[in-house]
């Protein structure tokens, strides 16, 4: 476990350039609502108001310098599984990331109760995936492996290899689609 080698915090004391983009929760912190995009903040920091879970964003994948400041925040409240809740690109690389996510909360020492990427089609209009979304078609060789593992995995958008960014989403339909998330995983406690 990288954790328990090595603390940016430590010895270094190494300052988070972030700090502010992560918060831990006032009522149910260990809810994370996790987002790849910095500049859905705002959005994002409705959840936190609204429902009292904790939530971190970040520019693509999180740095391991927030994550450590964040972790010990959360392990300082005594929180030792959390739930987490994906909020990232309709593409391979939001889904990478979304996982990458997961694996550095393991890494930090923490339990997955749940695990969830809230992005889906659901999320955006038919407009915004006619207008908005792009081919994953002419993709580098390197990257057609992932390309093509995502795609079956989620039929892409109506059966076509195309990706959408998440900041293209109906806001009020990831506020609904957060909130009947979070109220599911309050109940299962």
């Amino acid at each position: 476990m990288f954790a328990k080698i090595f603390k940016y915090t430590g010895p270094f004391q190494f300052k988070d350039g972030n700090a502010g983009q992560s918060l831990v929760g006032r009522g149910t912190a260990s809810i994370i609502l996790f987002c790849e995009k910095d500049g859905l903040y705002e959005l994002v920091h409705e959840a936190y108001d609204d429902h009292k879970i904790s939530i971190f964003c970040s520019n693509g994948n999180p740095s391991s310098l927030s994550l450590e400041v964040f972790t010990d925040q959360l392990k300082a409240k005594k929180i030792e599984n959390v739930a987490l809740l994906g909020l990232v690109d309709y593409d391979p690389n939001g889904f990478i990331i979304a996982h990458d996510y997961k694996a550095k909360f393991e890494a930090y020492g923490f339990g997955i109760k749940n695990f969830s990427i809230l992005t889906s089609l659901d999320l955006f209009t038919e407009k915004s995936l006619k207008d908005d979304s792009y081919s994953l078609e002419k993709v580098h060789p390197r990257k057609e492996n992932q390309v093509q593992a995502w795609f079956l995995l989620t039929g892409g958008i109506h059966g076509q290899r195309r990706g959408i960014h998440v900041n293209k989403a109906s806001k009020p339909r990831v506020r609904k689609a957060w909130t009947e998330w979070i109220e599911k995983e309050k109940q299962n406690g």
